[in-house]
């Protein structure tokens, strides 16, 4: 069994050496502005802040992470699903299926951990993101998104 303080240093040396700024995903130039306009939408349908590229306190970095205003404690995670997510599916019979595309391992781990922390998670498709014409439509999507992941009614605006 560990010490509490060296916990709390091997803690800090992770999040140094292997998350954090020097590990940022640099997306391409049609996923940042995905990301952007998701984030920015969020800021108005829940009641919290707004984070891009949260990293948690696993050191596990997720695209957008809303926390309670006071407190900081994590409301939900956003997780988006594009080209740095997913591949594409080697299975012919899964692309008979209309599954030309599946979620990569890391990221499926990733979201299993999390939720096995007890953090709620709502995955939008860029895909998706992108057919919707008008910003009513995104906010409706990203409220339906945020109630299935199982955010208050009290916290959506």
């Amino acid at each position: 069994e560990l010490k509490e303080d060296a916990v709390h240093s091997l803690r800090a040396h992770y999040r140094k050496h292997r998350g954090g700024k020097q590990r940022e995903l640099r997306l391409e130039r049609a996923a940042e502005k995905v990301h952007k306009d998701v984030a920015e939408t969020l800021k108005q349908v829940v009641d919290g802040a707004i984070r891009r590229q949260h990293q948690t306190e696993l050191g596990l970095a997720v695209d957008v992470a809303v926390t309670r205003r006071r407190g900081g404690s994590i409301v939900v995670f956003v997780e988006l699903d594009g080209p740095h997510n997913l591949m594409r599916s080697l299975d012919p019979s899964g692309q008979q299926l209309g599954q030309a595309t599946r979620v990569r391992g890391a990221v499926l781990l990733k979201r299993y951990l999390l939720q096995k922390r007890g953090f709620r998670i709502a995955v939008v498709s860029e895909d998706l993101w992108r057919t919707l014409a008008d910003s009513r439509d995104k906010r409706d999507l990203l409220r339906e998104l945020l109630r299935h992941a199982g955010v208050s009614k009290t916290r959506l605006l």
